[in-house]
């Protein structure tokens, strides 16, 4: 009996599986050394970013990614309005393969497991979800007034073969309470399937100095930053849907907007850069990395920082990867109060929470917060034990042996 487990999101194109692989794929592997489930595990993905460190053991499938992810290549090609369409159908058509390559060495009574998946690939490759997988459900962002009209007609699509998919699932993993609260609204019928399994936290112990922090920056990316005021950070893939631009046009217009310094880190994705540079532009106190920032870079960024911003818009309604980053390295975060960030936030008191299309409510929140942030790190400091990888790697092995 074979284990297989499909992680598309950890290639070199398509993102941020990383951790994944090394911190619950691996652990796995440990766990059915132990146990002796089953015969073999193979983990199925597009081309493995070098730098990934997969145990030795693991079989390895690797299916090339036959198109270009970054957006800008689309853009060119087409237009601002058909870009999404073209790249999605490429995305779908490399899933599809990868399915169909997990099929072809699927034996019955063999356990198949998605730490991601593609909505419609999966729906088309129907063989594949009725083999009783368990699933991992990021996201339950289905409010369609708060996307383009291509984009709401996706998201309902996924919503409807979603339901399908999930009928025949043996369980849906999520990220968080709130996630599975939405899960429930959406999906009532399959409320026994879903399972809570905390994103894990790494618990940081090459955290540098603030005043080091401060001197790599400034030097690596001829900044100015400094320890005089409250040094707030923006981090990760600029899209939409974080809500960046309608948080910038709210936070210059503070009163005490010279009491902070932002720095803003993050390769742009689909925002026009204009709307983010005309904003910025002559505000001494913000800078933009607009870069991909290797991961040995990001301890820096942390170690300047007091706060991370997260002023995500309302259909955001997923885990976030630099909220997880903020706790392994003991920063507070002040985030938008909607979805499963608002509640984590305030759930385990490790920041501040506001509205984001409300300007009192912003102007309120960033008049109260100080360099005073030691409840917030004890807070952080209580789950960073609670929600380690180990302990989320051991409740997906136990999903998988039910």
């Amino acid at each position: 009996m074979k284990l297989h487990i499909i992680s598309g999101s950890a290639s070199k194109k398509m993102g941020h599986g990383k951790e994944y692989i090394e911190n619950i794929v691996n652990r796995i592997y440990d766990f059915n050394k132990k146990e002796d489930l089953f015969d073999n595990i193979i983990l199925y993905t597009f081309n493995l970013a070098e730098n990934i460190n997969l145990n030795s053991n693991i079989s390895l499938k690797e299916v090339s990614f036959k198109s270009v992810k970054d957006k800008n290549y689309y853009l060119t090609k087409y237009n601002k309005y058909l870009w999404r369409v073209f790249y999605g159908v490429n995305r779908i058509k490399n899933y599809y393969t990868l399915y169909n390559l997990v099929l072809h060495n699927y034996k019955k009574d063999d356990e198949i497991y998605f730490t991601d998946y593609e909505y419609i690939s999966m729906f088309l490759k129907r063989n594949i979800f009725k083999k009783n997988p368990i699933l991992t459900l990021h996201t339950m962002d289905f409010n369609k007034n708060e996307y383009s009209f291509i984009e709401s007609i996706y998201k309902k699509t996924s919503k409807l073969f979603n339901r399908v998919i999930f009928e025949s699932s043996k369980k849906v993993l999520v990220h968080g309470k709130y996630i599975k609260k939405s899960f429930i609204e959406v999906y009532p019928e399959n409320k026994k399937k879903v399972r809570v399994v905390d994103y894990g936290i790494s618990e940081n112990t090459n955290k540098v100095q603030k005043n080091n922090s401060f001197d790599h920056i400034n030097n690596k990316y001829n900044l100015k930053l400094n320890n005089y005021k409250i040094n707030l950070l923006i981090f990760g893939m600029l899209r939409q849907n974080k809500g960046i631009v309608n948080f910038l046009n709210k936070f210059i217009s503070l009163a005490n907007f010279n009491n902070f310094n932002l720095l803003i880190v993050g390769k742009n994705y689909d925002i026009d850069e204009k709307d983010i540079q005309n904003i910025i532009k002559n505000k001494q106190n913000i800078e933009w990395i607009n870069e991909y920032v290797p991961s040995n870079e990001i301890k820096y960024f942390f170690g300047a920082s007091d706060f991370l911003v997260l002023p995500y818009l309302k259909n955001m309604n997923s885990q976030s990867g630099p909220l997880k980053l903020a706790m392994g390295y003991n920063t507070p975060v002040i985030s938008s109060k909607y979805g499963e960030l608002g509640f984590f936030t305030k759930e385990y008191g490790v920041g501040e929470t506001f509205d984001p299309y409300d300007y009192n409510s912003v102007k309120s929140v960033f008049s109260k917060i100080s360099k005073d942030i030691n409840n917030y790190k004890l807070n952080i400091q209580k789950i960073q034990k609670s929600m380690s990888w180990e302990n989320m790697a051991t409740k997906i092995w136990e999903v998988i042996k039910e």
